[in-house]
C-alpha cells in the first residue's frame, strides 16, 4: 500500500504543480480578454485548470505547455539523475565500446581525493535514469522513513483522509437542515415556476421546496434535483425578486453545476495543500455563479439588470453563503467577491468576443494545457546501433580529443572523459555525457549543438574533465586546429598538495570560503575537489596533480574562491607544492528584481550581468530566483547592469557606482517586448547577401542602444547570428539603437557604429535595416588602379604636378587604404623634383589637414630643396593637432618600398614597412634635413591639441615659438642655402590671443578629457633615446635637460633641477626616495603645482562630481605623489592612486599612477629606452594624465 502511495505521490505533485502554471496562463488570458469574454467561458478556462487537478495523469504531446518547463537544473548531479540529455550522442573512436556519461557524486563541503575515485558502476555509466535491474527483488517492505518522498505521501494522505470526511459531515448536516423542507403548494408560484423552467430550457421540472430553516437559495441533488427556498423569500419577497432566484438556481441546473461541483470538491480534496489550487476554485466559482447570472438576466428579457443586482445584494444581506458540501450550488458562495459580481453584471460589454474565437481560446488551452512534455529522445549508444541507424540526433558539433600521460606523453586507454556544457553567462557546468578513451587515447562527443562563445543571451560552451582510478583530475590543453578547438587531456601520477589561507582586505581571516581547483571554462567544479576555508581562513586540498610546461617550469595552478560575501576570487601558484595567500577585497552587495512590464510579476532565470570599462573589473552574472530577485556581490568600481532575456528586453543602468562595504538596491528592471530590427547582411560589390566571414564561420551581429550602453563598457557583445541566406534579427530597447557586424570588418563595426545614423526602433514594431560589408579592394588591384593613374599623368612637369597635387588633395580612404596611390603619386613628384617644389610649397600654404602636411612634407624632404624652408616654417603652428600616432606602411612593389623607407625618418629601416610620421615630425624632419638645424623641436612632438580652450592658447603660443625661432634663424642664414632673394623673408604671420583666467566656478560641460595613457618619467641619472625627464601639464611639452644637467662628472643635485624646471614653466618630473625601510624607489614630484589625493569613489564618479560645477574634495597631497593611508598616514607605492591638480597657470587635470607588470610598483617599473629589448632597461614611473575641462 505504501509503496502504492509513494507512487502516487509524485503524480500528484506533478499534477499540482502544472495546474499551478496552467492557472498562470488561464489568467493571463482572462485578464488579456476582459469583460469581453463571457462568463461561462471563463468558467471553461477554469474548468481546463480543475481538469488537469483531477486527471493526474495526461497523455504527453510535442505541443504541451509544459515542453517549456523542462528546466536544467544547476546541479548536475541532478540532471544526469533526473533528465537525460536531449541532444548528446556519445560515441567511443573505432574500437572502444562508448561508456555513457557518469553521475556526478554530489557536491560536498569536505575534500574529495580525487587521486582515487571510486571505479563508476556500469548504472553510473548510463546518460540516462537506469532501469531497475531484473535481478532486483520488488520493494515490498513497509517503507523507508528516511524516504523524504514517502513521507510526503503520507502526509498528502492524510489530508486526502481529513478533506473527505470533512466533506461528508457536511453532506450529513446538509440533509439533516434539508428534512424539514416541505413542497411549496402556491398555485400561482407553481405556474410561474414552471414558465421560467420552460424558458431557461430544462425540460423536466424539477421540485420545488420551502425550508423554515436561514440558508440562501440553492440547489440540491445530484440524481434528483430540488430547489430550495427560505421560507422568507417565499412570504416575503416581490414576484420579481422570486422570478430572479428562481431564473438563477434554474440556470445552475441547465448548465450541469451539480455534477461539475463534485469535480470540484475533488479537486480540491486532492491538492488542499496548494494555495494556488484553492484560489483556481474561488476564481471558478465566481465565473459560474456570474455565467449564471447571465442566463437570468436573458431569460427574464423584461427585468433589468440593476433590478436583479438589487436582488443579490438584498438576498447576501438577509442570508449567509452557502455552504461547502457535495450536491449543492448556491446563489451565492461567496459575499467578499459580491460588489464585484455585480459590477460585472451593471458593467456588460459592448461587443463581447464571438464564440467562435472563444471556441478556439478554449481548444488551445485545452491542448496545451492538458497534455504533458513529450519524453526526451533517449540516444542509443554507437555501440548499440547499426550503422544506418547511426545518426546525430542533437546537431553537428563535435568534440574529438586525446588523453595522454604527462610523463612521456603516451596515449591512455581507458581514461574516463566528462563532458560538461555551460548554457548562459551563468550557473553551474551542466554534465551532459561522458565516455571512455579507446586504445590511442582518444575520444569523442558527438550529436551536440554548435559552441556559442561570444553570444551574451545564448551563450553555449563545453569542456572536458578526465578522471580514473589512481589518477589524480587531468587537466585540459586546448590547440587550434583548422578552426577547431581541439582538446588534449594530461594525466599525471605525480601529485602534490595545495595549503592556503583567505584574508580579507584587512588581513582578517575569512572562514567559509570554497576553494576550487578545478573549472569548466573558468566556472568552479566543486564537485571535483573542494576545500572550506576553516576559522583561521586556512584551507587544503590533497591529490593535486603537477603538470609541466618543461624540465623546470611548472603550468600554474589555480584556484576559484568563493564566498557569499565577497567578491568572486582567485588564488595561483607557479610552484608546488605551494602556500596560496590570497586576499578578497571588499566587495558591494548589489541586489534587485526583474518584473515582466505586462503582467507586473517577478521574472525568475533572467541573467543580469555587472560590466565596467575597467578590465579590472571582470563582468559578473548572476540568474534571478523564482521571486524575480537577484544578488551579487562585485568589488568596487562603476558599473553597467544589463539584464539578458530571450524575446525581452530591459533598459540597462549605467553609471553605478559601488563602493566597498555598501548596500546597493538597485531600480527594478523591467522586461519589454521593445522592437525588433531585423535585415540582412549585404555584400556592396554584389549586391547580395553574405553569412560568413572570411573563415566560413556565420557572421554574428550586436547592437549597442538603450539595453546595451556602449559608452560604458570594456567590450563587444553578440546578440544575433546571421542565418545561411544572410538574415539577422535582434531584439532592441526602443529609441536610438547602433547595430554592428562583429566578426568581420564592415561599414558598421563596434568602435564606428555610434558615429553613423541610429536605427530608430519603436516599441512592438519591427525596423528593417541591411548591414553592409564593403570588400577590401586586393592589393593586386589598388596597384593596377595606381599605375592607371600615373600612366594617365600629363607628360608636362608643371601640368603633372598641378595634377598630381589635385589628386593628392582627394584621399581615397585612409593612409593605409590609399597607400599605393599617394605613395606613387610622390614618387612622381620627387622626379620632377625641385621644378615641382613651387606648387608644392604654394599647395601647402594651404594645406590644414592631416593627409597633405605629411604628404607634401615627405615629398619635399625627398625633393631636398632648401626653398621649401619658407613655407615648411609657416606650416608649423598648423602642425598642432589632436593625438595621432606614427605608424609604419607596407606596399606591394618592393622597389617603391624601398624608396619611402629610403626619404622616411627613421633611422633603421623597420623591415617591409616604411616610417610615416605624424604632421609635427614630418614637418620638423623635412626642416632638419634641408637645414641641418635642431631647436630641440622634439620638445613639441609630445603637445597634442587639447580640448580645453585655455590649454589650446597654450599649446599655440609654444608652437608659435618655435616657429619663430626657425624664422629668426632662416632669415639670417637664407643666403648659405638659396640665392633666392624672394625668400627671404618667412612670411610667418602670428597672431597671439591673451590666455583666459581659469574661471572660479566650472561650467555645466565641464569633464574629464581623453588624455594621454601610458605616460613615463625618470630620473636625470637614467639614460637612453626615449628617456623622458619632464612634463609640463599645461601644454604637454617634454623639454629636454640643459646641456648643464648631462655632464656625469657633475651631476645636478634634486633642488637645482627642481628650481630649473620651476622656471621653465614644467610641473612635473620624477625623483628617487628612500622608503621608511630604506629602499629607494621613485615617485612623481609636483612643482609648484597644487595637488590633492582622489579617493577611488571620487575617481569612478570624478565626471558626475564636475557635471555638479564643483571639483572633487579629495585629501591634501604633498610634493610627491604618493599614495598615503588614510588611517595610518604612511605612504604606499604599491597602491594605484589618483591626484587632482592644479598649474601655477591655473590648468586641471588628472594624475594616475598605475602598477607595471605583476609584482612591480608603479614607482619603480622597468622598460626599454632604446626601443631594444636586448639593451639595458631604465626605471621610470608609469602614469596616465587626463585634462579636465572647465
Amino acid at each position: 500500500m505504501i509503496t502504492a502511495i509513494a507512487w502516487v505521490g509524485p503524480m500528484i505533485w506533478r499534477a499540482t504543480w502544472q495546474a499551478a502554471i496552467l492557472a498562470l496562463v488561464v489568467t493571463i488570458l482572462v485578464r488579456c480578454c476582459g469583460e469581453r469574454l463571457a462568463a461561462k467561458w471563463r468558467f471553461l478556462l477554469w474548468g481546463v485548470v480543475l481538469l488537469r487537478l483531477v486527471c493526474v495523469v495526461t497523455p504527453a504531446s510535442p505541443w504541451s505547455l509544459f515542453n517549456l518547463t523542462r528546466w536544467e537544473t544547476a546541479e548536475p548531479a541532478q540532471v544526469v539523475q533526473q533528465e537525460p540529455p536531449r541532444v548528446v550522442t556519445v560515441r567511443a573512436p573505432v574500437g572502444q565500446s562508448p561508456a555513457p556519461p557518469i553521475d556526478e557524486p554530489p557536491p560536498t563541503e569536505n575534500l574529495a581525493d580525487p587521486a582515487s575515485p571510486a571505479k563508476p558502476s556500469e548504472a553510473a555509466l548510463s546518460p540516462f535514469p537506469v532501469a531497475d535491474s531484473p535481478a532486483a527483488p520488488p520493494q515490498t517492505s513497509w517503507f523507508d522513513f528516511g524516504d523524504l518522498v514517502g513521507w510526503l505521501s503520507l502526509i498528502w494522505l492524510l489530508g486526502v483522509v481529513i478533506s473527505v470526511a470533512q466533506l461528508a459531515l457536511a453532506s450529513w448536516l446538509l440533509r439533516r437542515r434539508l428534512s424539514a423542507c416541505r413542497p411549496i403548494e402556491d398555485s400561482v408560484l407553481l405556474a410561474r415556476y414552471d414558465e421560467i423552467c420552460r424558458q431557461v430550457g430544462l425540460r423536466r421540472l424539477p421540485q420545488l421546496l420551502v425550508t423554515p430553516e436561514p440558508l440562501s437559495p440553492c440547489v440540491v441533488g445530484t440524481w434528483a434535483p430540488r430547489v430550495i427556498l427560505p421560507e422568507a423569500v417565499v412570504t416575503e419577497a416581490t414576484q420579481e425578486r422570486l422570478d430572479h432566484v428562481l431564473a438563477h438556481e434554474l440556470a445552475h441546473l441547465r448548465r450541469g453545476d451539480l455534477w461539475t461541483n463534485w469535480l470540484l470538491l475533488a479537486g480540491r480534496a486532492l491538492h488542499w495543500f496548494n494555495p494556488i489550487a484553492w484560489w483556481a476554485f474561488v476564481e471558478m466559482q465566481a465565473e459560474r455563479e456570474a455565467a449564471c447570472d447571465e442566463i437570468a438576466v436573458a431569460t427574464l428579457q423584461d427585468s433589468d439588470r440593476a433590478s436583479y443586482a438589487d436582488t443579490l445584494i438584498e438576498l447576501a444581506a438577509s442570508f449567509s453563503a452557502s455552504g461547502i458540501a457535495p450536491g449543492l450550488v448556491g446563489l451565492f458562495t461567496s459575499k467578499s467577491r459580491l460588489q464585484a459580481r455585480v459590477e460585472r453584471l451593471l458593467n456588460s460589454p459592448a461587443s463581447p468576443l464571438r464564440a467562435s474565437v472563444a471556441m478556439l481560446l478554449l481548444a488551445v488551452t485545452g491542448l496545451l494545457g492538458l497534455t504533458d512534455a513529450s519524453p526526451r529522445a533517449v540516444a542509443q549508444s554507437s555501440a548499440e546501433l547499426t550503422p544506418s541507424e547511426k545518426r546525430e540526433t542533437g546537431g553537428d558539433h563535435v568534440i574529438r580529443g586525446t588523453c595522454v600521460d604527462e610523463q612521456d606523453r603516451a596515449p591512455l586507454k581507458g581514461i574516463t572523459v566528462t563532458l560538461y556544457r555551460l548554457r548562459g553567462q551563468a550557473g553551474t557546468p551542466e554534465q551532459i555525457g561522458a565516455t571512455l578513451t579507446d586504445v590511442e587515447g582518444k575520444f569523442e562527443f558527438a550529436g551536440l549543438e554548435p559552441p556559442r562563445l561570444g553570444h551574451r543571451l545564448d551563450y553555449l560552451q563545453y569542456d572536458c574533465v578526465a578522471t580514473a582510478p589512481g589518477w589524480p583530475v587531468g587537466k585540459t590543453f586546448y590547440d587550434q586546429i583548422d578552426g577547431q578547438m581541439i582538446p588534449t587531456i594530461r594525466m599525471t601520477k605525480e601529485t602534490t598538495s595545495l595549503r592556503g589561507i583567505v584574508t580579507d582586505a584587512d588581513g582578517l581571516p575569512i572562514a567559509g570560503a570554497t576553494v576550487c581547483p578545478y573549472a569548466a571554462y573558468n566556472r568552479p567544479l566543486p564537485q571535483m575537489a573542494a576545500a572550506k576555508t576553516d576559522e583561521l581562513g586556512a584551507f587544503r586540498i590533497d591529490g593535486i596533480g603537477v603538470f609541466r610546461w618543461s624540465e623546470d617550469k611548472l603550468v600554474p595552478t589555480r584556484v576559484s574562491i568563493r564566498h557569499p560575501d565577497y567578491p568572486p576570487g582567485s588564488g595561483e601558484s607557479e610552484t608546488l607544492p605551494a602556500v596560496i595567500l590570497a586576499t578578497m577585497p571588499k566587495g558591494c552587495v548589489v541586489q534587485g528584481k526583474v518584473i515582466d512590464g505586462e503582467t507586473g510579476q517577478p521574472v525568475a532565470g533572467v541573467e543580469v550581468t555587472a560590466s565596467t570599462k575597467s578590465y579590472t573589473s571582470p563582468p559578473q552574472t548572476v540568474a534571478t530566483d523564482a521571486a524575480g530577485k537577484f544578488r551579487m556581490v562585485v568589488a568596487e568600481d562603476n558599473y553597467v547592469f544589463r539584464v539578458g532575456a530571450k524575446d525581452r528586453v530591459a533598459v540597462a543602468l549605467g553609471e553605478q557606482d559601488c563602493s566597498a562595504g555598501q548596500v546597493v538596491n538597485l531600480p527594478d528592471f523591467v522586461l519589454m517586448r521593445g522592437g525588433l530590427i531585423e535585415g540582412r547582411v549585404i555584400d556592396t560589390s554584389t549586391g547580395e547577401p553574405i553569412a560568413q566571414n572570411q573563415s566560413g564561420k556565420p557572421l554574428l551581429v550586436g547592437l549597442f542602444g538603450p539595453a546595451e550602453l556602449s559608452s560604458q563598457l570594456a567590450s563587444a557583445s553578440v546578440l544575433a547570428t546571421v542565418d545561411p541566406q544572410g538574415r539577422f534579427q535582434m531584439r532592441a530597447a526602443p529609441g536610438d539603437n547602433f547595430p554592428y557586424v562583429f566578426n568581420m570588418h564592415a561599414d558598421r563595426i563596434s568602435w564606428d557604429t555610434e558615429k553613423q545614423p541610429p536605427v530608430i526602433v519603436k516599441a512592438g514594431e519591427t525596423t528593417h535595416y541591411d548591414l553592409t560589408i564593403t570588400p577590401a579592394v586586393l592589393p593586386e588591384e589598388k596597384v593596377k588602379a595606381a599605375e592607371a593613374l600615373i600612366a594617365r599623368l600629363p607628360e608636362d612637369k608643371g601640368e603633372r604636378t598641378s595634377e598630381i597635387l589635385r589628386e593628392l588633395r582627394e584621399p581615397n580612404g585612409d593612409a593605409f587604404e590609399d597607400c599605393e596611390r599617394w605613395t606613387r603619386l610622390v614618387r612622381e613628384l620627387v622626379k620632377i623634383g625641385p621644378a615641382a617644389v613651387p606648387q608644392i610649397t604654394a599647395e601647402l600654404d594651404q594645406a590644414d589637414d592631416e593627409n597633405r602636411l605629411r604628404k607634401l612634407s615627405f615629398a619635399l624632404r625627398a625633393i631636398g630643396d632648401p626653398s621649401a624652408v619658407p613655407a615648411l616654417i609657416r606650416a608649423i603652428p598648423r602642425t598642432l593637432r589632436r593625438p595621432s600616432s606614427d605608424c609604419g606602411i607596407k606596399v606591394v612593389d618592393q622597389g617603391l618600398n624601398q624608396f619611402m623607407q629610403k626619404h622616411d625618418l627613421d633611422e633603421q629601416d623597420r623591415g617591409s614597412d616604411f616610417g610615416y610620421g605624424r604632421p609635427v615630425r614630418e614637418v620638423f624632419g623635412a626642416l632638419q634635413k634641408l637645414t641641418g638645424q635642431d631647436f630641440d623641436d622634439k620638445s613639441v612632438y609630445s603637445i597634442h591639441l587639447s580640448e580645453d580652450p585655455r590649454r589650446q592658447e597654450m599649446q599655440r603660443r609654444r608652437y608659435e615659438r618655435q616657429a619663430e625661432g626657425w624664422r629668426t634663424w632662416w632669415e639670417e642664414n637664407w643666403r648659405s642655402l638659396t640665392q633666392d632673394a624672394s625668400l627671404a623673408n618667412v612670411g610667418l604671420r602670428l597672431t597671439e590671443t591673451p590666455v583666459v583666467s581659469q574661471p572660479e566656478l566650472l561650467g555645466p560641460t565641464a569633464k574629464s578629457g581623453d588624455g594621454v595613457i601610458g605616460m613615463r618619467l625618470s630620473p636625470l641619472r637614467e639614460k637612453g633615446k626615449y628617456v623622458d625627464y619632464f612634463i609640463d601639464l599645461d601644454t604637454g611639452e617634454q623639454p629636454r635637460p640643459p646641456q648643464a644637467f648631462v655632464k656625469p662628472d657633475a651631476p645636478p643635485t634634486e633642488t637645482e633641477v627642481a628650481a630649473w624646471a620651476a622656471q621653465q614653466g614644467i610641473d612635473l618630473i620624477c625623483v628617487p626616495y628612500k622608503t621608511a625601510a630604506g629602499k629607494e624607489m621613485l615617485a612623481l614630484k609636483a612643482i609648484g603645482m597644487k595637488v590633492r589625493e582622489l579617493s577611488p569613489s571620487e575617481l569612478r564618479n570624478l565626471d558626475k562630481i564636475l557635471a555638479t560645477g564643483k571639483l572633487p574634495a579629495g585629501q591634501p597631497a604633498g610634493e610627491l605623489l604618493i599614495h598615503v593611508d588614510a588611517e595610518t598616514k604612511q605612504r604606499n607605492p604599491d597602491v594605484d592612486s589618483a591626484f587632482l591638480f592644479t598649474t601655477k597657470e591655473g590648468s586641471l587635470g588628472l594624475i594616475e599612477t598605475r602598477m607595471y607588470g605583476r609584482g612591480r610598483s608603479s614607482a619603480a617599473s622597468l622598460f626599454d629606452p632604446n626601443g631594444d629589448a636586448a639593451g639595458p632597461t631604465s626605471r621610470s614611473v608609469l602614469f596616465d594624465m587626463h585634462e579636465i575641462i572647465p
